[in-house]
């Protein structure tokens, strides 16, 4: 019997700051992680990471500046169009 190798998912996750303690952020790990368990390769892009990074899921900081968090997020969301 041969068996038919499935193609790889791929999910991006963009969060512009992850810390250990937000809400937010341990739903997104969570969740992240839950969908390296079930075969998918997983990828967060992100501002700032303050904490452990996580073993099993690509973890990419995009280079943001600015003097107001509209213009940082402004950044944020132009560099991720980038990639």
């Amino acid at each position: 019997m041969m068996i038919e190798k499935q193609n790889t998912v791929h999910l991006v996750f963009a969060l512009y700051r992850y810390f250990p303690f937000g809400g937010l952020q341990r739903d997104m790990l969570r969740i992240a992680k839950a969908c390296v368990e079930c075969g998918a390769s997983v990828k967060v892009f992100c501002a700032e990471w303050d904490g452990e990074l996580p073993e099993d899921i690509a973890v990419e900081r995009l280079a943001v500046s600015g003097f107001t968090n509209h213009s940082r997020n402004r950044a944020f969301s132009m560099a991720l169009q980038k990639n």
